[in-house]
C-alpha cells in the first residue's frame, strides 16, 4: 500500500503536490484554527443570536455573488496549465490580461446593476429582521459594505487561479490565514456597541481583511515571479475571453448549484424557521467541517494537475489518484466519528458558557453529510480537472430543484435545520457514487481510444 501510494506522490513530477499538500495543511490548519475560536469572540462581541445570525445570513447571500464571474477565474486556471505545461508565455500573458479586462467589465455590471436594488429594496423584510432590533438604514449600510467587499474580490481574487495554476495552493491560504488573523484580532480589541453599529463596524473589518492581502499579493506577484505574464492592455484577446468564458461557463453552473445546495442553507434556515436558529446550525457546521475543510486541502493541488495529466496524456496516474483518493476519505469518516463521540466536551470547551446541549441525532446525520461532502469533492476535483462537467451540472440542477420542492412540503412539519442537512447527505452522496463510476469509465474510454489512434498509426507505417 505505501509503496503503491509513493509510486504515485513519491517521484519528481508529482514533488510539487506533496509541498503544496504539507504547506497547504500548515497554512490552512492554523487559519481554520483561527476560525473555529472566532465564533465564540462574536457571539460576545454581538450579544444576540439573531443579530449574528443575521450577519452570517448576509455573508452567505452575497458571497454567492463571486461565483458569477462566469467561470473566468477557472476557466483561466485551467487555460493557464495547459500555457505553462507548452512553456507558451505570450499565450499566457494573452489569458491573463483578457480575464482581467472581462472581469473588470463584469464588476462594472453588477455594480450598475445592483447598488440601486441595494438602495431600493426593505431588506428587514427579506432577512426577517424587526427595525427594533437592527435598522434598516444600517442594514442597508452592511450590505452596501459587503457588496463592496465582494465586488473588488471579483476582481482581486484572480491572482487566486493564477497561484493554483502555477500549483502554488499554499500562497493562497497563507493569504486566508492573514484574513482571518486581522478579522479575529480587531473584533477582540473593538468595544461592542448597539446592533446597528456592531454589523456596520464588522463589515468595514471584513472588507479591510480580504482587500487589502489580496491587492497586496497581486502587486508583489506582477512586479517580481510573475512579470513576464503582468497584464497588458495591448496583449487583450477578445477570442481568448470566450475560450475561457466557454471553458469556465461550465465549470460556473456546477459551482452555482452547488453553493445553492450548500451555501444558501443558511438563508433558507431564516427564510423557513428564524434567524436566531442559523447560530446552532452554524455550531455544528464549523464543527465537523473543520476537520471536512483540513482534509479538502489535500484535494487543492490535484485540479491543476490533473489537467496538466491530461495534457500529458497520464491516465493512469488520474485513475490511481483518484482511487487511493477516495480510499483516503475513510480516515476523514473516522475523523467525524470522533467528533459525534465527543461533541459535547469540544461544546463545552470551545463554547463555554454558550454551549448547547448536544444532539446525537443531529451529530451523527451531520458526520454522514461531512463524509458526502468530502467524497463529492473528492470527484469534483477530478471532474474539474479534466474538463468533465455535464454529469455534475445535470444532477445538482435536478437536486436543487427536488430540494426546494422538499423543503417547501415537508420543512415546515419537521421544523429542524437538521433536515436541510439530511437532504444535502443524500445529494452528494449519490452524486460521489455515479460521478466516480463516470470518471472511471471516461478514463477508459480515452485511453482505449488513444491507444487506437496509436495502433493505426504503426500499422500505417508498416
Amino acid at each position: 500500500m505505501i509503496k503503491r501510494f509513493k509510486s504515485i506522490f513519491g517521484n519528481e513530477d508529482n514533488k510539487q503536490i506533496s509541498i503544496n499538500i504539507l504547506m497547504t495543511f500548515l497554512i490552512k490548519g492554523l487559519s481554520m484554527i483561527i476560525s473555529f475560536l472566532s465564533l465564540p469572540i462574536y457571539l460576545r462581541f454581538f450579544n444576540d443570536d439573531s443579530v449574528l445570525g443575521l450577519w452570517y445570513t448576509i455573508l452567505s447571500v452575497l458571497t454567492w455573488f463571486l461565483t458569477f464571474d462566469l467561470g473566468l477565474g477557472n476557466g483561466l486556471r485551467n487555460k493557464l496549465v495547459v500555457a505553462f505545461s507548452k512553456n507558451d508565455i505570450e499565450d499566457a500573458k494573452e489569458l491573463v490580461t483578457s480575464t482581467y479586462v472581462s472581469i473588470t467589465k463584469l464588476a462594472i455590471v453588477f455594480v450598475v446593476i445592483c447598488v440601486p436594488v441595494i438602495f431600493i429594496v426593505n431588506w428587514n423584510k427579506v432577512f426577517k429582521v424587526e427595525e427594533t432590533l437592527v435598522t434598516l438604514q444600517a442594514l442597508k449600510t452592511t450590505i452596501i459594505i459587503v457588496f463592496i467587499t465582494i465586488v473588488s474580490q471579483f476582481i482581486l481574487r484572480i491572482i487566486n487561479f493564477i497561484f493554483y495554476a502555477h500549483q502554488k495552493s499554499a500562497v493562497n491560504n497563507f493569504l486566508a490565514l492573514i484574513t482571518s488573523i486581522v478579522q479575529v484580532i480587531i473584533v477582540i480589541f473593538i468595544p461592542s456597541k448597539t446592533n446597528n453599529v456592531n454589523l456596520i463596524n464588522l463589515s468595514i473589518i471584513y472588507l479591510i481583511s480580504i482587500v487589502l492581502p489580496l491587492l497586496i499579493a497581486t502587486v508583489i506577484f506582477f512586479l517580481k515571479s510573475g512579470k513576464e505574464i503582468k497584464p497588458d492592455l495591448k496583449y487583450n484577446n477578445n477570442e481568448k475571453s470566450k475560450e475561457i468564458i466557454s471553458l469556465g461557463s461550465k465549470i460556473f453552473i456546477n459551482q452555482l448549484f452547488y453553493l445553492l445546495l450548500t451555501g444558501f442553507n443558511a438563508y433558507l434556515i431564516t427564510y423557513f424557521l428564524s434567524p436566531s436558529i442559523v447560530v446552532e446550525y452554524q455550531m455544528y457546521y464549523k464543527i465537523f467541517m473543520l476537520t471536512g475543510t483540513i482534509f479538502t486541502l489535500v484535494l487543492v493541488p490535484f485540479w491543476s494537475a490533473t489537467t496538466k495529466a491530461m495534457v500529458e496524456k497520464r491516465y493512469n496516474w488520474i485513475r490511481k489518484a483518484l482511487k487511493y483518493m477516495v480510499i483516503f476519505s475513510l480516515l476523514f469518516l473516522l475523523s467525524q466519528a470522533f467528533i459525534v463521540l465527543f461533541n459535547q466536551y469540544i461544546f463545552n470547551i470551545w463554547l463555554r458558557e454558550d454551549a448547547p446541549n448536544v444532539n446525537y441525532l443531529y451529530s451523527i446525520i451531520f458526520a454522514l453529510f461531512g463524509t458526502s461532502f468530502f467524497c463529492q469533492n473528492i470527484v469534483s476535483t477530478f471532474a474539474m480537472g479534466m474538463n468533465k462537467t455535464r454529469l455534475q451540472a445535470i444532477i445538482y440542477v435536478i437536486s436543487f430543484v427536488l430540494k426546494m420542492v422538499i423543503l417547501i412540503i415537508f420543512v415546515r412539519k419537521f421544523n429542524s435545520w437538521i433536515f436541510f442537512v439530511l437532504i444535502d447527505f443524500i445529494i452528494f452522496t449519490i452524486y460521489s457514487i455515479v460521478e466516480y463510476i463516470d470518471i472511471n469509465r471516461f478514463i477508459k474510454k480515452i485511453a482505449a481510444r488513444e491507444l487506437s489512434d496509436e495502433e493505426n498509426i504503426l500499422s500505417g507505417t508498416l
